[in-house]
């Protein structure tokens, strides 16, 4: 071999080397990301008064869910259901959702498999992503509510906190009798994925920069990669929005959100075609909007569903 081949070689193996070590840089920075996103709520105190308008509901793929139906006041059916953050439960509607009861509208409230009084599957570990398993569970309430004679079927809202929030807009995207959504802080995988790794990947390198398109790329990479981890399947908001096909959704997030930008919840925003609405909470952090505007939040939201519904 030739000396040139030698150094031909040589570069070509360090190449590989650099390249195995830069993916599993990469790799571990990707799973840290899933596994420690920072975005979950303490469990919310149920008050006892409130087992008394328990459900029991049962998924398609077995799992014994609990929700709370709770009757409003002259509703004429209307019917909200509430879809909270991750580790709060059903519970937290108490929070941000305790004011619609008393403007018109049933509200349903369900703990989340994983959540509260549920049960869960033997592979699944709620986290902070949106994922198949959600939408299983809420196909189960909205079959009970078709049942539910003080339920009108065509007048059904959801409002989704955080990763609930997620969840309604991707279960109205499949369900056309849902007529409208209220979304507080809701976040996209891939686009949160992307955000986090442009991030933190650098710290890592020994060069500051990549293109746009490799962030991108590791994303969707990790989006698949941890799918198969978790046993389950990442659900896209980015890829639902638009079939709503111009159905209202009102986006609410804080100008303070440390952990998702408005920026992005107005990306989302600009998805959603039609009769949508964004409202920029001014010193809210990740959904706080309820703790800075308690008044406005009630009315805001009262009034979108009362226009939509």
């Amino acid at each position: 071999m030739t000396p040139l081949l030698w150094i031909v070689s040589g570069l070509s193996l360090i190449s590989i080397v650099l390249f195995v070590w830069f993916m599993v840089v990469l790799t571990k920075v990707i799973f840290n990301i899933f596994l420690n996103l920072p975005i979950k709520a303490e469990p919310f105190r149920r008050e006892e008064g409130i087992l008394r308008y328990s459900v029991n509901l049962k998924t398609r793929d077995g799992v014994s869910i609990k929700g709370f139906f709770l009757p409003g006041e002259n509703t004429n059916g209307r019917t909200i259901v509430f879809c909270h953050e991750i580790g709060a439960g059903a519970a937290s509607f108490q929070k941000y959702a305790y004011f619609l009861r008393e403007r018109g509208f049933n509200l349903f409230a369900l703990d989340f498999r994983g959540h509260g009084l549920s049960g869960n599957s033997d592979e699944y570990v709620p986290r902070q992503w949106v994922t198949s398993y959600e939408l299983k569970d809420l196909r189960a309430v909205f079959s009970y509510l078709e049942s539910n004679k003080k339920v009108d079927s065509n007048r059904i809202g959801l409002f989704g906190i955080s990763k609930g929030a997620g969840t309604a807009l991707v279960a109205a995207a499949r369900h056309p009798e849902i007529k409208a959504v209220v979304s507080d802080g809701a976040f996209s995988t891939l686009y949160t994925a992307t955000d986090y790794a442009h991030k933190w990947i650098p710290i890592f390198l020994p060069f500051r920069k990549m293109p746009s398109f490799v962030y991108r790329m590791l994303a969707w990479w990790a989006i698949f990669t941890v799918s198969k981890k978790f046993k389950c399947r990442l659900l896209s908001l980015e890829k639902s929005i638009p079939r709503l096909k111009g159905r209202p959704v009102f986006f609410i997030h804080g100008e303070k959100d440390g952990y998702i930008s408005v920026a992005q919840s107005e990306r989302l925003f600009r998805l959603a075609n039609g009769q949508s609405e964004h409202w920029r909470v001014p010193k809210a952090r990740h959904n706080e909007a309820v703790k800075m505007a308690p008044e406005e939040y009630a009315d805001r939201i009262s009034q979108f569903f009362d226009k939509h519904l």
